[in-house]
């Protein structure tokens, strides 16, 4: 697969370079220690792109099962949750999950989301010294969900196929982490 994506992920690098703005101003040894400024009008090229580009809302839409009227509610109930964890998840990260995605679609022509996974899995436990209301309004904040836009190098799927039948998804992890997975 590296000489499929050779291209692709050089093309990436590249990209990188210009926007985090470590770009080689000058070329040739000839020019070793002169000053190099490097103006942020890639970055921000992309971020105006994905500003204009991402200017809306998500809309959720499940099918029902069937047609009965139960079935119409619970997928409605489905589409209405999910609308609620996408707005409450873009209000907890640092950066908005959709800009994040926008800036690496203009960047890398493609976006990859990642999730929605378990950042946390069990409710947070009352301290010691914490009040019945502190833990209470803690406990109405708790939100165990996540979603994260990745870089698209992360994520390698086959170039030829319209829904990707496999992917191939690298991480960095602990040692710890690993032999945790195998247990």
């Amino acid at each position: 697969h590296e000489t499929l994506w050779a291209d692709s992920i050089a093309n990436w690098q590249k990209t990188d370079k210009w926007l985090d703005g470590s770009y080689a101003v000058w070329d040739d040894p000839e020019h070793t220690g002169r000053p190099k400024a490097r103006p942020g009008q890639a970055r921000a090229l992309v971020d105006f792109a994905a500003d204009i580009q991402m200017a809306y809302t998500p809309q959720f839409h499940r099918d029902p099962i069937n047609d009965s009227a139960t079935q119409k509610e619970a997928a409605s109930e489905v589409e209405n949750w999910v609308a609620a964890a996408w707005e409450e998840n873009d209000e907890k990260e640092p950066t908005s999950v959709m800009k994040l995605a926008g800036r690496h679609m203009v960047a890398y022509g493609r976006a990859v989301l990642d999730g929605p996974y378990m950042k946390r899995r069990e409710t947070p436990e009352r301290e010691p010294e914490e009040a019945e209301e502190e833990y209470q309004l803690r406990l109405s904040d708790f939100f165990p969900f996540s979603m994260r836009a990745i870089h698209p190098s992360k994520v390698l799927l086959p170039p030829f196929e319209k829904n990707p039948s496999w992917a191939i998804k690298t991480t960095s992890q602990y040692a710890r982490n690993v032999h945790q997975m195998t247990l």
